[in-house]
């Protein structure tokens, strides 16, 4: 391919004589007078007519932006249909209140001379089908599975190819409301190619040249997508890829379409006026186009304002038909992703989280031998001082920015702040300081908020009072909340002050104050991250609403929406019950471990009792939606016991003291992470958990049972099950046709593989491994991918199979060509490593040259 983009009305005319397929995205609808808006404007309006609907009650943040650049339209509409679910997709019948326009009329008039054979369209609108019928075009419709699979059947199976003009619509039409709720199922599920849809495709796009018209190509970064022009690739004739004028936004088609780039030609030109010309420069002179110039409209505005305004006026209607559950769910899950606090606070977070080098906890480790060497007397109090001083201050050192890291030492090195750089204590305090300021501050403003606080806590510790004491805390919490640019924080300080009125007047204890700064800390945090919402003031309402549901339909529609919110905000409901007394007391129980044998309490252990009470504070709060489930719909009663699973996994999963240990141990070696639960927790979830599960995964709608698996395989990794997560790993790979996608639990297939691994099947640990590296594609790739990919490729080498575990790394390790996951694991080091190590046995320069070899 030439880097050279060539217009569309020059470059189409040779394919045109050929004969073409076209695949149509929304643009080819946009010319008036049909009037339809693209998917970003289709996306703004309805988010425009909701948020307009929230009442101020709610406490929406203050600074929505509805257009996000980092947010396709597609991952809006996703993340609105895990509560809407199909009541989303009634949405589209919007999009049918204008005429077809120049750009249908001219591929009518192409396929009715038999120059374009066939037209693949994510539209679900009917403008194409009536400029059809008006040009009198003899057309096979295939919307459904089953239509695609009868025609091929009937056309395909002994390579005879009907003459007849094909339109698939890929994502359903509007004239059939159930096929637009099966692409709701896509969505949720497996987005791109169904296999009878992907056959045909496939057949046609090798057969002849395919032009892109009116279509953003977001989609294909779908894994199914993916997989389809991975595998389609070498196959395709010719892709001609038409972006209006001035287009920049664009997935990166270059990775996209690597198997075929040779065959590939960006044009551009603006619709219809470009297709017209390209069709009046045909040899072939009986397609009239004349005629068509005159639906070309010289004021556009008008008909953009009246259809634009009539869309409007239904989704104000749509949104104003919505149950109280489904909007309090959507207002509690999705508002705070429209604030341009919380992207802002996502984007500095992921700009950190990358500057930083993995953490590895072996100093921990090695801080524990070092207290074993120095009982026994293998070393001096001063050699063990210093190297534990040496350990803290690495370890320190992990969680400043690499860029901040340099200047930091010659700082200390050189005794920058004497009474702070000069003291192994103080330095420490300044250090750990300084992880919290150099999150938002520049280097220098964060050495100085750093140096303040390191001085102010000394001068506090020196004071023997309760004042000095309170201050103590909020001076702490004060570190946290601070942020350039903003004075936000400030009225949180001054509340907790406020407490600490209370406690220096005797009207609550110092544990009361603490935990009240905790909370006020806690909700300080959420707002400054742009989530105003009050979570659980708002899950209130929604219980209520639900509590008084009119029907059995609406109170399992309304307890739908509950259950899914509940499980999406799980670790935020966690923090609601760990400040009880019981959570403390189950703390304290587990923590007894860490105790000499002769230390620990025989009567501080985890109790029956004690469990069940937690519980109960999970359930509370959702009572009046249990016994009201509990009389009349077991699906619901199933649903709240999903949901509270969910809370107790976010809270129970790291708890076990000697599971952590063991945890961090494998991220040291570059293992997949496992989760761990002491035993007498697991026994309890698991014995309320097979009164239900086995009814509930065979039973429950697709995208109830996908995030029940998930939480299913992290009880089995909790419990040490291979059984239990093998189970919901199967029967997750069942609802996506035994492949990952975007509705995949993160920890599915990777805990199945990884427990296989542990268990010496080498086999079984690489099937499922393989599985997982499809998931390192999508736009978010799972935290543990850097443990997958390096598991992956070392198995492969002890398997002998050095070339391919090479390839692995290059196509899926980031420092080549796969995606960077949110967290950095020891485990990436260990793959680079490995790249050099078999890029230099099998003979190359280096990784890099050997990656580039192998992959081109």
């Amino acid at each position: 391919m030439t880097a050279e983009i060539q217009p569309l009305k020059r470059t189409l005319p040779p394919l045109l004589e050929e004969g073409i397929i076209v695949f149509c995205g929304a643009g080819i609808s946009i010319p008036p007078p049909s009037c339809s808006p693209s998917w970003w404007t289709l996306t703004e309006e309805i988010l425009e007519a909701f948020f307009e609907r929230v009442p101020d009650e709610y406490n929406l943040p203050k600074d929505i932006i509805i257009k996000d650049p980092e947010r396709t339209p597609e991952e809006v509409f996703e993340t609105f249909s895990y509560i809407l679910d199909e009541r989303l997709f009634k949405a589209f019948e919007a999009l049918d209140v204008g005429d077809p326009n120049a750009t249908h009329y001219a591929l009518a008039r192409l396929a009715k001379h038999g120059i374009l054979k066939a037209c693949f369209t994510t539209n679900f609108d009917l403008y194409l089908e009536r400029a059809l019928k008006e040009e009198e075009v003899e057309y096979e419709l295939l919307v459904e599975n089953s239509e695609y699979e009868r025609f091929f059947e009937k056309n395909l199976k002994n390579y005879q190819f009907s003459d007849k003009f094909i339109l698939c619509k890929i994502h359903g039409t509007i004239d059939r409301p159930n096929t637009i709720v099966s692409v709701a199922s896509a969505y949720k599920s497996a987005k791109g190619f169904s296999p009878p849809k992907g056959s045909l495709f496939e057949y046609l796009i090798e057969k002849y040249p395919c032009v892109f018209l009116g279509y953003s190509g977001w989609d294909f970064n779908h894994l199914n997508y993916r997989r389809f022009w991975e595998r389609v690739g070498p196959k395709v004739k010719k892709i001609l890829w038409n972006n209006r004028p001035g287009t920049e936004e664009s997935p990166n088609l270059n990775d996209i379409f690597r198997n075929c780039w040779s065959q590939f030609q960006f044009t551009e030109g603006e619709l219809p006026e470009q297709l017209l010309d390209a069709i009046e420069h045909l040899s072939d002179k009986r397609i009239m186009i004349k005629d068509l110039t005159e639906i070309l409209i010289d004021n556009p505005n008008e008909h953009f304002s009246s259809t634009q305004e009539e869309r409007m006026n239904y989704f104000d209607k749509w949104v104003t038909s919505f149950p109280q559950s489904h909007m309090l769910g959507l207002v509690i899950t999705e508002s705070q992703k429209f604030s341009t606090t919380y992207r802002e606070f996502m984007k500095k977070t992921l700009e950190y989280t990358k500057d930083l080098d993995a953490i590895s906890y072996g100093a921990a480790n090695q801080m524990q031998e070092l207290s074993k060497q120095y009982s026994e007397g293998k070393i001096s109090l001063e050699e063990y001082q210093q190297k534990i001083f040496e350990f803290s201050f690495n370890s320190a050192l992990n969680y400043i920015r690499n860029e901040f890291k340099p200047k930091v030492r010659e700082i200390i090195e050189q005794n920058r702040f004497p009474g702070i750089t000069d003291n192994s204590m103080e330095v420490l305090t300044f250090l750990n300081a300084l992880i919290a300021t150099s999150r938002y501050y520049q280097l220098d403003a964060a050495l100085n908020k750093a140096v303040e606080y390191t001085c102010n806590l000394q001068s506090l510790k020196n004071q023997q009072s309760n004042d000095a004491l309170a201050d103590q805390i909020i001076l702490g919490l004060k570190l946290q909340l601070e942020r350039p640019n903003t004075n936000q924080w400030k009225k949180y300080v001054d509340l907790m002050y406020k407490e600490k009125d209370k406690y220096l007047a005797g009207e609550i204890d110092y544990q009361e104050f603490n935990t009240n700064c905790t909370t006020i800390n806690q909700k300080a945090v959420y707002e400054l991250m742009g989530m105003t919402v009050d979570i659980f003031e708002l899950l209130d309402k929604q219980v209520d609403a639900t509590a008084k549901s009119t029907s059995l339909k609406d109170f399992e529609d309304q307890a739908g929406a509950l259950a899914i919110t509940i499980m999406q905000m799980a670790p935020y409901m966690s923090t609601k019950f760990n400040q009880s007394q019981t959570y403390k007391d189950l703390l304290e129980a587990l923590n007894q471990h860490r105790l000499p044998k002769d230390q620990r309490d025989p009567n501080k252990v985890v109790k029956e009792d004690m469990l069940k009470e937690i519980d109960g504070l999970i359930r509370e709060p959702f009572q009046p939606v249990v016994e009201i489930a509990q009389k009349q719909s077991k699906m619901v009663s199933i649903l709240m016991e999903m949901s509270f699973l969910s809370i107790w996994i976010q809270a129970v999963q790291y708890l076990d003291p000697v599971g952590v240990e063991e945890y961090q141990r494998m991220w040291d070696v570059g293992e997949y992470p496992k989760r761990f639960c002491p035993k007498v927790i697991y026994d309890y979830l698991k014995q309320n958990l097979l009164a239900w599960f086995d009814e509930a995964l065979e039973e429950l709608p697709a995208r109830y049972a996908q995030k029940l698996c998930g939480n299913i395989a992290i009880m089995g990794e909790m419990g040490n099950d291979l059984e239990l997560c093998k189970k919901a790993t199967l029967k997750s790979l069942e609802l996506s046709e035994n492949m990952v996608t975007e509705a995949t639990p993160e920890n599915i297939p990777g805990n199945l593989a990884a427990f296989y691994e542990r268990e010496g099947d080498t086999e079984n640990a690489l099937k499922y491994y393989n599985i997982c590296l499809d998931a390192i594609q999508m736009r978010y790739p799972p935290i543990w991918s850097d443990a997958i990919v390096y598991r992956t490729a070392l198995l492969l080498k002890n398997k002998g199979k050095k070339a391919k575990a090479l390839e692995i790394l290059g196509k899926y390790h980031p420092s080549f060509r796969g995606n960077a996951s949110s967290i950095v694991l020891v485990s990436r080091k260990k793959g680079e490593l490995l790249a050099e190590e078999l890029a230099q046995e099998l003979g190359y320069v280096d990784a890099k040259a050997a990656v580039s070899t192998i992959l081109g």
